[in-house]
């Protein structure tokens, strides 16, 4: 009887644990994406609506991800740290 409940093979609690990881890193790598798209340097000739583009999508954008994979998993809080560097 105890054979019969116990979790020999652990692989369905495994992948449900490292989904958290997994979808923390997803959020970690696209919100350094969306920063490096906010911190871009304007380019020459370049309209004010790229700047205003730039702070009021991208960075709000980078943000919101770093706090879903800061939701997922506690790691994600050093996105904030590498994005000030």
């Amino acid at each position: 009887a105890f054979f019969a409940s116990h979790p020999v093979h652990t692989d369905a609690v495994s992948s449900i644990v490292s989904r958290g990881e997994m979808l923390s890193a997803l959020c970690f790598l696209l919100s350094l994406l969306a920063y490096a798209r906010a911190a871009r340097p304007l380019p020459e000739g370049g309209r004010i609506f790229t700047v205003i583009e730039s702070f009021f999508w991208w960075l709000p954008l980078s943000v919101g991800l770093g706090f879903v994979g800061l939701l997922c998993k506690e790691q994600a809080a050093t996105v904030v740290a590498i994005q000030a560097l």
